[in-house]
């Protein structure tokens, strides 16, 4: 267990104004040593695949289960953002938003071509520019050059490295590794520049196979050998498996098991923040890419929907002496972390329009339009579930959907353009579609998805890829091994 973080230290202020001279500059030297440095190091860490409920970020916690204690006792000293959205329920698009400040639409590294090498400046490149050195450590393949690119800018990226394929039986996710990773660079670092720091854990990500120390803390009555296993996952999603079949309790429990273990992940990255004086002025933010299906609407993992519980994800911003601590009601998106880091780097540079610092509260109390799509399964991942049940119609899984969310009422339309309304005050779980008796909300909300992403229908989307690109075979092994590409 992580000691009880130390309180944000305040700006000194003086009043020195009868000084003058070489005493004058010395009493300045020493007072600057109590303030926040001018640019700060700034620490982005993404707990892959982590739900908003299940941290004491969001609104409950199930079962009464502390899943994120070091995320938690981090929220004490931080800015919590508990009504923030991911931009695209899975890896790729959403990580692409974090990084451009752009709706998927915009950046256009979706499904249909996962592939960063759109024009738009990335996060690392402008910070690069303002004399930022940077450096990326992570373990999920997407993130990777040779798959994406999402990445690009930093100065240095390592993949961690594990035995074999991520998930096998006792193995975990390559956390341990991309911890040993950060260490080593921050030893090594050398000048005094400030730097960009991003963190990937994938610990929560599928399959769910929680270590010993998770289960003995919080699953002592499950036997070591129960997980939830990818191959049941493409299973379920192929429809060879009936959702009242499945002991749900369980999963979610296997599953919160996963999410413990990315945070004492996180834990152990902020010992080795303190141990490398980072910690104290840094800035620190963390969130989750995107949620995860647990049995909600019969839908496992984070393909194939657009709902709540894959869209809800957790962010807290720690920047002390810049960004007040407490939580926020002002909406959020991952889009906003591009203006955030740009305003607390000092580097200003026109925004994206969809991209609004979060180092002050919102100046107003109009609710925000928050935005998401998705723009259908991989295809080699649907093509992969018909060969495994030739049965099964792949057209909800091929389905386009963009979403807006303003304030309680969320609008989500589809492919073909068929819109369904919800009351997320009502109906949180998003079972009672109102749009026959709600039309000029229907109507007013397509506005606004037309306005940030341009028309709706997909009629003249390009071609898709086959979303699985020319890679080494040690990754497409990683990537099967995650449950997309096969």
């Amino acid at each position: 267990m992580l000691r009880q973080l130390e309180r944000p230290r305040r700006a000194g202020s003086t009043r020195a104004t009868w000084m003058s001279g070489p005493l004058c500059a010395v009493v300045l030297i020493v007072l600057s040593c109590s303030s926040p440095p001018a640019r700060p190091s700034i620490v982005i860490v993404v707990l892959d695949t982590v739900r908003r409920d299940f941290t004491g970020l969001g609104s409950s916690v199930p079962q009464g289960r502390a899943w994120a204690p070091h995320l938690d006792e981090l929220a004490r000293e931080a800015a919590v953002f508990p009504r923030a959205w991911a931009n695209a329920p899975w890896t790729v698009p959403s990580h692409a938003s974090l990084f451009t400040g752009e709706l998927p639409a915009a950046h256009g590294c979706t499904s249909l071509r996962p592939r960063f090498d759109a024009p738009t400046p990335a996060l690392a490149e402008v910070l690069g520019a303002a004399g930022y050195r940077s450096a990326a450590f992570f373990s999920n393949p997407w993130l990777s050059d040779e798959v994406t690119g999402l990445l690009r800018g930093f100065d240095e990226k390592l993949a961690a490295e594990t035995p074999g394929p991520v998930g096998e039986p006792g193995q975990d996710q390559g956390g341990a590794a991309t911890l040993r990773n950060v260490d080593e660079w921050l030893g090594r670092r050398g000048d005094e520049r400030p730097f960009l720091l991003f963190v990937n854990f994938l610990e929560a990500h599928a399959p769910y196979d929680p270590p010993k120390s998770s289960r003995d803390e919080l699953l002592p009555d499950l036997s070591y050998d129960e997980r939830v296993t990818t191959e049941w996952m493409l299973d379920f999603q192929a429809g060879l498996t009936s959702p009242e079949a499945v002991d749900w309790p369980t999963v979610r429990r296997l599953y919160g098991g996963d999410v413990h273990f990315a945070d004492a992940l996180l834990g152990e990255l902020i010992r080795l923040l303190r141990k490398h004086d980072v910690f104290d002025d840094g800035v620190i933010l963390v969130t989750s890419d995107h949620g995860e299906n647990l049995g909600e609407l019969g839908y496992v993992n984070h393909q194939f929907r657009i709902d709540e519980a894959l869209l809800a994800v957790p962010l807290l911003l720690r920047a002390p002496g810049r960004v007040e601590p407490g939580e926020r009601s002002d909406p959020a998106m991952l889009t906003d972390v591009f203006a955030t880091v740009l305003e607390l780097a000092g580097v200003k540079q026109e925004l994206p329009r969809h991209s609004r610092s979060l180092v002050k509260p919102a100046e107003t109390s109009e609710p925000r339009a928050l935005f998401a799509e998705y723009t259908g399964g991989p295809p080699a991942l649907v093509r992969y579930l018909q060969q495994r049940n030739p049965r099964l119609d792949p057209t909800p899984l091929r389905e386009s959907l963009r979403t807006v969310r303003w304030g309680d009422l969320r609008l989500t339309v589809g492919g073909g353009g068929v819109a369904m309304l919800h009351d997320l005050a009502a109906d949180p779980q998003q079972r009672v579609d109102i749009a026959a008796e709600a039309e000029e909300s229907v109507r007013t909300l397509a506005e606004q998805l037309a306005q940030a992403m341009g028309p709706a229908g997909r009629g003249d989307e390009p071609e898709r890829t086959d979303g699985a690109p020319d890679v080494s075979k040690s990754t497409k092994e990683r990537l099967e091994s995650l449950g997309y590409v096969h």
